[in-house]
């Protein structure tokens, strides 16, 4: 499970924010993430350095330690209608 601070965190990104962040967490690439979004990898790498701003990390990676599926936890996302997805 989530650290209650982790999850604040990620509750007080945007839903573009949170949809990178799923993408990033799941391997995929500023273009692939893009693509799925139907934004610019330029607009992707934005939102990224907001999340990693955000969490109050330094880097991508470290961003993925703290929310990652190997940190033993698994994130939950609410999508921008308010579904809450794995």
């Amino acid at each position: 499970m989530l650290d209650l601070k982790i999850r604040r965190l990620i509750e007080q990104l945007s839903a573009r924010e949170r949809e990178v962040l799923r993408g990033l967490l799941d391997g995929r690439t500023s273009k692939e993430i893009a693509v799925s979004l139907d934004i610019s990898p330029k607009t992707v790498d934005v939102h990224r350095a907001n999340v990693v701003k955000k969490m109050g990390v330094t880097s991508s990676a470290e961003l993925i330690r703290l929310v990652g599926p190997n940190s033993g936890s698994q994130p939950r996302f609410r999508s921008a209608s308010g579904v809450e997805k794995s």
